[in-house]
């Protein structure tokens, strides 16, 4: 579901209405604390949020493409 919400904050960080702008940078923002915490604490990659994310799904046993 992690991979649904990036797509829903890069949506809304593009989308016309300012609100809909707002709600998209919160929730990058949100993302990008939760990659940081789940990296510190668990992963250990030391890369980016999409990398953080990608590695949660391989030891969840996912790809990362899906839901």
């Amino acid at each position: 579901m992690v991979g649904y919400a990036v797509v829903l904050a890069q949506r809304g960080q593009a989308a016309g209405r300012p609100e809909a702008r707002l709600a998209g940078a919160l929730l990058t923002g949100a993302l990008t604390d939760l990659a940081a915490i789940l990296d510190q604490r668990f992963l250990h990659t030391g890369g980016p949020p999409t990398t953080v994310f990608a590695a949660y799904a391989a030891d969840h046993g996912r790809d990362g493409t899906q839901p």
